[in-house]
């Protein structure tokens, strides 16, 4: 029982799935932010007056460019757990991240139905920040896809609030200097400009069609990613976003 209320205090930063734990705190608080745009509303419902909408934002002295060894250079990566949606996603282009070099980090991916033809390139385990950020700097694509905000695994979003912000991802690897393609959530583009500072997709097809795309066009790929890295260090760190927090709370 300790164990499990330790992970869902760790798991206050991930609105809104956990809402069914940080709903009974809002009466406890006069200020709350918040990393979901979709939970502002919704805690105000709940009783609390001020609430604000304050994204995650990137810690630079581990994502940041690096150099790194052959072992975490790769053509395409992920790190992530095995949520439902990604499993579709990944066994409907199972056939194509077959013939590159992928690799795969996170928890159940053998619920994977083409596990066999990627089982080479998963490994199943979860992988530490300083770890991820050099595998993140030896992709020449990493992926990034949104946990679907009714996914059944380890889900404590039982109002079924639909997920509009960005995840810590996508500042963590724009620091790194590495390029990104990321499904479109509606808060992206406050925080980037796709297609200049982040590369986007829109269903299974085109991300096999940009994947390639890109793989093929490394001068058009390092441009986007250098941008992405310059609007993160400019916007997107915890001292820009303490800076906001503070503004919220002693200026406003």
């Amino acid at each position: 029982a300790a164990a499990d209320k330790m992970y869902i205090r760790d798991r206050f930063t991930d609105d809104p799935y956990f809402i069914d734990y940080t709903k009974k705190l809002i009466p406890y608080f006069n200020i709350i932010f918040t990393n979901e745009l979709n939970c502002v509303h919704l805690y105000k419902f709940m009783g609390c007056a001020n609430v604000f909408y304050l994204p995650l934002g990137v810690n630079t002295e581990i994502f940041h460019p690096l150099v790194v060894d052959r072992k975490y250079q790769s053509d395409i990566l992920f790190v992530g757990n095995a949520f439902t949606d990604r499993v579709r996603l990944f066994d409907s282009i199972a056939n194509y991240l077959s013939t590159r070099n992928v690799l795969i980090f996170g928890n159940w991916w053998n619920r994977l139905i083409n596990y066999h033809l990627l089982s080479g390139k998963i490994h199943n385990s979860w992988t530490s920040p300083e770890e991820t950020a050099n595998y993140y700097n030896g992709a020449k694509i990493v992926l990034n896809i949104h946990r679907s905000f009714d996914d059944n695994t380890i889900n404590y979003n039982s109002r079924k609030v639909p997920a509009l912000s960005v995840n810590p991802r996508t500042f963590e690897i724009s620091a790194c200097g590495a390029f990104q393609l990321t499904d479109i959530r509606l808060d992206l583009t406050n925080q980037y400009s796709p297609e200049h500072d982040i590369a986007t997709y829109k269903s299974d097809k085109d991300l096999i069609r940009k994947l390639e795309h890109y793989l093929n066009h490394h001068d058009e790929r390092m441009t986007i990613a250098k941008r992405g890295l310059q609007k993160t260090l400019g916007e997107h760190t915890y001292l820009n976003r303490i800076n906001k927090l503070v503004d919220k709370l002693f200026f406003d």
